[in-house]
């Protein structure tokens, strides 16, 4: 019936489509109303709570079904590892070696360094300008 009163929207073709529609929806309602009704006319009290989910639906799950994780414990160790992945260790750190001819700075060496330095100069993390480097 819709199929014909797009192909043909005469005015009585659309009034007709949507009285058809209409009454289709009525009759759905209708019968699901009256499922329910016999239903619960024959509810027992272990069907009670059956009755109430159907009302109000079953509550979210409150943890992911996870594989093979079948405990608390295994499911807070799963999403641990899941969101906190284990790293690959770091290298050793390099050491470095002594020079045989390396004479160690004076303070008055570093003092006249930094003394030549200008103070606009952006500091790095130790706060020595990066001139002086």
């Amino acid at each position: 019936m819709a199929k014909h009163s797009r192909l043909n929207p005469a005015p009585f073709n659309l009034s007709n489509m949507k009285c058809s529609r209409r009454s289709y929806f009525k009759a759905i309602a209708s019968a699901k109303k009256a499922h329910w009704s016999e239903f619960l006319s024959r509810a027992t009290p272990h069907s009670v709570w059956t009755a109430k989910r159907f009302m109000f639906g079953c509550p979210p799950q409150r943890f992911l079904n996870l594989l093979g994780a079948n405990n608390h414990p295994d499911v807070a160790e799963t999403l641990l590892t899941h969101i906190f992945p284990l790293r690959a260790p770091l290298p050793p750190l390099l050491s470095l070696t002594r020079y045989e001819d390396y004479t160690p700075l004076t303070s008055e060496e570093v003092s006249r360094a930094l003394a030549s330095s200008l103070n606009i100069s952006a500091p790095g993390p130790d706060q020595i300008p990066y001139s002086v480097l």
